[in-house]
């Protein structure tokens, strides 16, 4: 009886603590299209993320006969700014391949729209460059206007 008294007592301290420990939550969401200057081919892009202590969430993209889906596993919310990175698990690219997205809410702060960027890459380099990332550096400079639907980026 005491051993599960211990027991009981331990674990509302560890469940407490969890609680405790969860903090803000930065959220990125999308669902949009874009051209590129190399292509006159319009790009599909469906994204929802979580960020806390944990990365929660997934992306589509679709260009023609190219797509790729899978879940973000690194996320980087600074302000208006986000990049975003994860394996792709279903597509056209083959096996050990990632996919990044940086993205601009042009509601939060730089104006001019919503602006995004995306492609893929080896696993190895988009997480890579993802863990690297500040969103406050030129990276952001060469991201393309959105031209139906939108995205959000909110940091808590």
């Amino acid at each position: 009886m005491r051993r599960a008294a211990v027991l009981a007592i331990l674990l509302v301290l560890a469940l407490g603590g969890v609680a405790q420990a969860k903090g803000p939550v930065d959220t990125v969401s999308g669902r949009y299209t874009y051209l590129n200057v190399n292509s006159d081919v319009t790009k599909a892009v469906t994204f929802q993320v979580k960020v806390g202590d944990l990365v929660q969430g997934s992306f589509s993209w679709a260009s023609g006969d190219q797509y790729a889906s899978g879940p973000v596993t690194c996320a980087i919310v600074e302000g208006a700014d986000a990049w975003l990175a994860g394996p792709i698990t279903d597509g056209t690219f083959g096996d050990g391949m990632g996919f990044s997205f940086r993205v601009h809410d042009g509601d939060v702060g730089r104006g001019g729209g919503d602006w995004a960027v995306q492609g893929p890459d080896t696993l190895d380099y988009v997480l890579a460059v993802c863990g690297a990332m500040d969103t406050s550096g030129d990276e952001f400079a060469d991201l393309f206007p959105i031209q139906s639907g939108g995205l959000k980026v909110s940091d808590k």
